[in-house]
């Protein structure tokens, strides 16, 4: 649909935070709504995620210099903020880019050439989401909001689609109506999934930013000395949202983010038994929600028990090939790496011959398949770049007891996105609208860690969620333009 993806590049345009936050909406909701936007190209295609952030790249282009911090000093923050932002990203992106280049020339006229040219696109401009958010900071503020109104509304509406099972409306909610080849194997599975399972498990797109959001929504619950009660149930919407879809990375993500939330808290010197209160509540509303759920679906936690017990078979080990689909992508891949550990083969896909399956390859772990594009080094490179942030935010926490409260729950997807979603394999945030996901806690953690509090609005622990929220989102985006 050229003429959808033309209009919201020209929003984008008019209005950077209004595209910015109708990017979300089409990236991050049900219907695949990005992929019915996507125009096809010669040799692959382009979405929303990359269209929308060149066009705000070029507005804020061409508008340079007609806007200013208000003080030398709010400029000189902005500047350090700037900086902490190229140096996590600019050596994982160059590195990456340089090889994935080199793919699409290597693999000219394959598949592979497609794979290397799409993670440059979708895998490597959204690395400039925060520079964008941070160039205006109202604007930043605005579409972090919104953000997790629409993962509300978002998991509600998935929630109450896994509730009803109306099987008609899940194959337009979750799987594509995209015509790409590449998704085609994907769709089928779906399919299948929805005509055949008693309980479907299917991820709506904005499962990664439901998931890094109720992690922050709930440990900000934990920390926070007032207000907690909107906090609480959004959290637990957005933690519902996950639980119905019976998938195990993502439960043991949420849980391990609560666990280092309170950890941070503990470090950071919180109340300890206040901590521990609101810590065990939020597990309790969890544990709460999933009964709730096998009374109104009958066989829930019982299928829920059945997938936990699989770890003890072949499910669990995802770098074997008794694993049939996960195992032998993550076995091929490895062994491509290993056969190019410097520069990788340039594409996100390993090549036909280190194939153990007779289908695609679909399973491949995110820093697997990151390997694949830039080898070992693009690897300690992705560390690396979220090993910057981390490391600002606890300098931040460690000399400024005033931000605490605020950095904790941002410190806490940050860590748990580094060390867990990414590593067990989840999903990960390599890409697409997982990596934009993820930019957004970055730049709401830079923010936060380096612009002065006179330059912001009321700390996120002490603003009430409903109440004036809509108000100062209103004057937000105005004020960004």
């Amino acid at each position: 649909m050229p003429i959808a993806l033309a209009g919201l590049c020209a929003i984008a345009f008019a209005r950077p935070a209004w595209g910015l936050m109708l990017l979300i909406v089409v990236t991050s909701t049900l219907f695949h709504l990005a992929r019915r936007m996507a125009v096809p190209l010669p040799v692959g295609y382009v979405e929303p995620i990359e269209a929308v952030i060149v066009v705000v790249i070029a507005r804020f282009a061409l508008t340079a210099g007609r806007t200013s911090p208000p003080n030398r000093v709010d400029a000189l923050a902005f500047a350090t903020a700037n900086r902490v932002l190229i140096s996590a990203m600019l050596p994982y992106a160059a590195w990456q880019f340089v090889c994935a280049s080199f793919g699409v020339v290597a693999w000219a006229g394959t598949d592979h050439a497609r794979f290397a040219l799409r993670f440059i696109i979708s895998g490597l401009v959204p690395l400039a989401l925060p520079l964008l958010l941070l160039r205006t900071d109202q604007c930043g503020r605005a579409v972090f909001k919104v953000a997790l109104w629409i993962a509300l509304i978002t998991a509600l509406v998935h929630t109450g689609i896994q509730l009803v099972d109306y099987r008609p409306l899940m194959q337009s909610a979750y799987v594509s109506a995209s015509g790409n080849s590449e998704y085609a194997f994907v769709a089928s599975s779906k399919l299948r999934s929805i005509q055949h399972a008693e309980f479907v498990r299917l991820l709506p797109q904005g499962t990664t930013l439901i998931c890094l959001l109720a992690i922050y929504t709930l440990v900000q619950y934990i920390v926070s000395r007032t207000r907690r009660r909107w906090q609480l149930v959004g959290g637990g919407i957005l933690s519902a949202a996950l639980l119905v879809t019976v998938t195990r990375s993502l439960l043991f993500t949420l849980v391990a983010g609560l666990g280092l939330g309170v950890a941070l808290a503990f470090g950071c010197g919180f109340l300890r038994r206040a901590v521990m209160i609101r810590g065990a509540l939020a597990l309790a509303l969890l544990s709460g929600g999933a009964v709730v759920y096998d009374y109104a679906r009958p066989g829930f936690l019982q299928y829920w028990l059945t997938r936990v017990e699989l770890l003890s078979g072949s499910d669990s080990r995802i770098f074997s090939t008794e694993n049939e689909a996960r195992g032998r992508d993550n076995v091929s891949s490895v062994r491509a790496i290993m056969d190019h550990p410097l520069l990788g083969v340039g594409t996100p896909r390993y090549p036909a011959e280190y194939s153990l399956r007779h289908v695609p390859a679909t399973d491949i772990h995110p820093l697997l398949q990151i390997g694949l594009v830039g080898g070992i080094p693009a690897i300690l490179l992705a560390f690396r770049m979220h090993l910057v942030l981390i490391v600002a935010t606890i300098r931040k926490m460690r000399t400024d007891a005033g931000a605490r409260r605020s950095l904790v729950p941002l410190t806490a997807v940050l860590v748990t996105n580094a060390l867990v979603f990414n590593v067990i394999g989840a999903g990960g945030t390599i890409a697409g609208s997982d990596l934009v996901a993820f930019m957004l806690f970055a730049a709401e953690a830079i923010r936060v860690t380096f612009v002065p509090a006179r330059a912001r609005s009321l700390q996120p622990d002490s603003r009430p969620w409903p109440s004036r929220a809509r108000l100062r989102i209103r004057e937000q985006v105005s004020l960004c333009g």
